[in-house]
């Protein structure tokens, strides 16, 4: 069952504006479904879209970060004053324990931060080094099109196996990114 829900995404302020949108029904739709908001805390960009759509939805909200990040991508503290905030040592002690919390990942459209986190989230799961579980790439606008290409290729070429992909979705609208979450962790509760 799903419950905690980590986001990952582009906390930039100068991000395209025609994702905010969705990044903002992202958040309202884990409220709306009773589900805890897990993210990397920030109030710029993509993470901070996600997180108003939470609060708008009265979600529960759990952050974990760093205290150089905190300071760099939140420039109003207050609003977190009410919310569970875990300030961390170092960014993988950061991404550790977003994963381990989390019943499900969602990758919203993002740059160098959102790559290191979904990236080190598979390459944990490939090792066993963490449960596998859920992770949807929320393609709005097509973002992801071309990663999932390279997907494919990857697969292809035998750089990754079908079975270290079990575990990824692609979803066009937020709203198919919980069922088919829900989806893949019956898939995989049954193959274990």
């Amino acid at each position: 069952m799903l419950k905690n829900i980590t986001v990952f995404g582009s906390s930039s302020a100068h991000f395209n504006p025609q994702y905010h949108e969705a990044a903002f029904r992202m958040g309202q739709l884990i409220g709306e479904n009773g589900m805890r908001l897990i993210f990397g805390i920030g109030d710029d960009g993509l993470m901070g879209e996600v997180f108003r759509g939470a609060l708008y939805k009265h979600a529960k909200v759990f952050g974990v970060t760093t205290q150089a990040l905190f300071d760099l991508q939140c420039h109003d503290k207050s609003i977190f004053k009410n919310y569970e905030v875990q300030i961390v040592d170092t960014l993988s002690e950061r991404k550790r324990r977003m994963y381990s919390v989390a019943d499900a990942m969602v990758v919203l459209p993002g740059g160098w931060g959102t790559i290191d986190e979904f990236a080190e989230f598979s390459v944990t799961v490939k090792i066993h080094d963490i449960n596998v579980k859920p992770m949807i790439f929320l393609n709005t606008n097509g973002f992801w099109d071309n990663l999932r290409k390279q997907f494919d290729v990857m697969i292809q070429m035998n750089a990754i196996s079908p079975a270290q992909f079990k575990h990824v979705g692609f979803a066009n609208e937020p709203e198919d990114v919980l069922p088919m979450a829900a989806r893949i962790q019956n898939e995989l509760a049954q193959q274990n």
